[in-house]
């Protein structure tokens, strides 16, 4: 005696013989290639995105301006190269001497100089 698994396989077998069903699988056979496709596409990017980081790693190791970075780049949110302005430094630099130089007890007096002085040492 058949059981009902038996009779559901030989439905699949018979539908799989119809024209309607080849139409369908013929479809189906393209979004599995396409998939295939975006797999490798995927894979060569990645590799890609790799050799590029390991290029900015190497790049911002052998920059003497410390002042710029280039950033890494990634698959979400850093699609393109940047560059990292690292202006606290400066900034830090810049308080710093200002802070000293306020210390004189003419400082008030020249502070135009002394504010361009510290502009021209930075820049």
């Amino acid at each position: 005696m058949v059981g009902v698994n038996e009779r559901l396989d030989a439905k699949v077998e018979k539908a799989k013989k119809s024209k309607d069903y080849k139409a369908v699988e013929k479809l189906a056979d393209v979004v599995v290639k396409l998939q295939k496709e975006i797999e490798v596409a995927n894979q060569k990017r990645s590799d890609a995105l790799n050799r590029v980081n390991e290029a900015i790693k190497n790049y911002n190791e052998f920059n003497t301006d410390k002042m710029i970075s280039l950033c890494s780049m990634n698959d979400y949110s850093q699609k393109t190269l940047s560059f990292s302005k690292n202006d606290w430094q400066i900034k830090g630099q810049v308080s710093d001497k200002l802070a000293i130089a306020l210390l004189e007890p003419n400082a008030q007096e020249r502070i135009k100089e002394i504010i361009m002085a510290i502009a021209s040492e930075v820049s």
